[in-house]
């Protein structure tokens, strides 16, 4: 196995900053492309920005309305709750009235059959 160089020297460095500079430019070369494509389409794009932010000012209006229908919802909501409620007392008063009848008629067909019997003995 070759045994591995211990320092660099002014050769090896100016090769290696050839390579890095030669790096350097290929990618400067990439930017320039890209730049030159953006410049290409820079009325289009900032349309397109253009129209994409209006798209989304619409769709913001239409999701604050359509939380506004459903606050609307909500209210009415509870107001069914709190009918709801009431009629549950209304049935209970109604229902406590129709024991209270049941045991009164029950008492009165007691003492009416007590007193039928005891015209009878």
């Amino acid at each position: 196995m070759e045994a591995m160089r211990e320092g660099w020297t002014d050769d090896r460095l100016d090769y290696l900053n050839r390579r890095v500079d030669d790096g350097f430019k290929h990618v400067d070369e990439r930017f320039d492309h890209v730049n030159e494509r953006f410049d290409r389409f820079e009325g289009r794009v900032d349309e397109r920005f253009k129209q994409t932010d209006e798209r989304f000012a619409r769709l913001e209006k239409r999701v604050d309305e359509g939380f506004g229908r459903v606050e609307r919802m909500d209210e009415r909501f509870d107001r069914m709750d709190e009918r709801f409620h009431q009629l549950n007392d209304r049935l209970l008063g109604l229902n406590k009235l129709l024991a209270q009848t049941s045991v009164a008629m029950f008492g009165g067909m007691a003492t009416l059959l007590a007193a039928v019997l005891a015209t009878m003995l």
